[in-house]
């Protein structure tokens, strides 16, 4: 399996959400994942390595994580022109412990998707 999108809900910290993500990703044997994040202070402090007292075993383990063999890219899209990314967060919390994944598109964004692509 090369693509997919793992989506986890909100609530809860992010840094962990994206450490979790990578975890999933790299057990589903994918090796070129780009990681999509609202949160631009989690993506400056993974880029950045700088943290608190607090958070640095994560961030840690966020960069062994991105280390190994394959290609990991971080991108941050903004909340509010991403509706597919907001419906898909809404419908993980009906996954286990908020987390669900979608191989292929499910059917309640397929009609986003078509009017994504086309404009």
């Amino acid at each position: 399996m090369s693509e997919f999108s793992l989506v986890r809900r909100r609530s809860g910290d992010q840094l962990s959400a994206e450490a979790n993500g990578l975890e999933v990703a790299w057990s589903l044997d994918c090796r070129r994942l780009v990681v999509e994040s609202d949160s631009a202070e989690a993506l400056k402090t993974i880029a950045r390595g700088v943290c608190n007292a607090g958070q640095i075993t994560l961030i840690r383990y966020i960069s062994d994580l991105c280390n190994r063999d394959w290609t990991v890219s971080f991108t941050q899209v903004s909340r509010a022109n991403n509706g597919i990314a907001d419906r898909l967060s809404k419908m993980a919390l009906e996954g286990d412990f908020g987390v669900k994944l979608f191989v292929d598109p499910p059917l309640e964004v397929l009609h986003m998707l078509l009017v994504d692509v086309s404009s």
